[in-house]
């Protein structure tokens, strides 16, 4: 799936997940 994603997206998709994940452990 990644592949066929463009790198921009791909790009997004990484650093969308990062901030909730930093923000999940800041809230719990």
């Amino acid at each position: 799936m990644i592949e066929k994603m463009n790198k921009r997206t791909a790009i997004t998709m990484i650093m969308t997940t990062t901030i909730i994940t930093n923000s999940v452990r800041v809230s719990a």
